[in-house]
């Protein structure tokens, strides 16, 4: 499947910036399952690319300069392969994976998450039942958007019993760390067909003895074609497609508009 897309985010301040740096995690990377034919992206400066940590491909926007609004677009074309069963490709040079054992400040365990990992989890765990470890997750964290923030962790998510695809991942991974079992958070676009739901999106990849392999939480479905990656981390806070800090600005408005569509 070939796959057209096109990211815009725009800020409204309602002071003056003063100063901004932004990390961009807005290029998806080429791979044996991915591959980029074009893409592009722009911001009202000039951008410094590098890699981060985790090896995403990542652009660094700075303004110091006083402005009252920016605009960041990404898009372009990129195919995708199809996955059996989820699993990923190897890479050369890749990370190890127990470098996606740490618990992090979103994934923390505390007792409710452990217990929920030992008792829900840990059987199809065992019995390396991938789709119906997402089930348990979902069963224990109902699909509801507006009702957990951008900042919620996975024991926040789990008393709640509520979340959407960022709080499935973190759920999901901290379950994970209970049994020492690496995993890392993905984010991405998903492509929803007919169905009323965003394009921006997030999913994990789980260490399993054949390799990395790709789990859709939500939609509780291996990833496949239908998931175009971007970059992968511990936590959202890693695999975050835009992250920074700002000096002045007052509040911020941000509006998204992500779209994807078959070529």
């Amino acid at each position: 499947m070939r796959w057209k897309i096109r990211h815009e985010t725009h800020y409204r301040y309602t002071l003056p910036l003063q100063y901004l740096i932004q990390h961009l995690r807005l290029t998806p990377d080429n791979s044996l399952h991915q591959q980029v034919h074009q893409w592009q992206v722009s911001a009202p400066s000039a951008l410094e690319a590098g890699i981060d940590a985790f090896t995403n491909q990542q652009h660094t926007l700075s303004l110091m300069r006083p402005v009252s609004s920016v605009s960041l677009s990404a898009g372009g074309e990129v195919e995708l392969r199809p996955l059996a069963d989820g699993l990923l490709p190897q890479q050369a040079n890749a990370l190890s994976p127990l470098v996606f054992s740490l618990a992090t400040s979103f994934t923390a365990v505390d007792e409710s998450v452990e217990t929920f990992a030992h008792q829900q989890f840990e059987q199809a765990f065992r019995r390396c039942d991938w789709l119906e470890m997402t089930h348990q997750v979902r069963q224990a964290v109902r699909y509801q958007p507006g009702k957990t923030a951008v900042n919620s962790t996975a024991a926040q998510v789990l008393e709640l019993g509520l979340g959407v695809c960022q709080d499935h991942a973190h759920v999901f991974i901290a379950a994970c760390r209970v049994l020492q079992l690496p995993c890392r958070y993905v984010s991405g676009y998903f492509y929803p067909g007919e169905r009323d739901e965003q394009a921006s999106h997030a999913w994990v990849d789980v260490w399993s003895e054949q390799g990395w392999r790709s789990l859709d939480v939500t939609h509780g479905e291996f990833a496949s074609q239908r998931h175009v990656r971007l970059a992968v981390g511990r936590d959202y806070e890693s695999a975050a497609p835009v992250r920074g800090v700002r000096m002045g600005g007052g509040d911020e408005i941000m509006t998204v508009k992500v779209s994807i569509a078959p070529v």
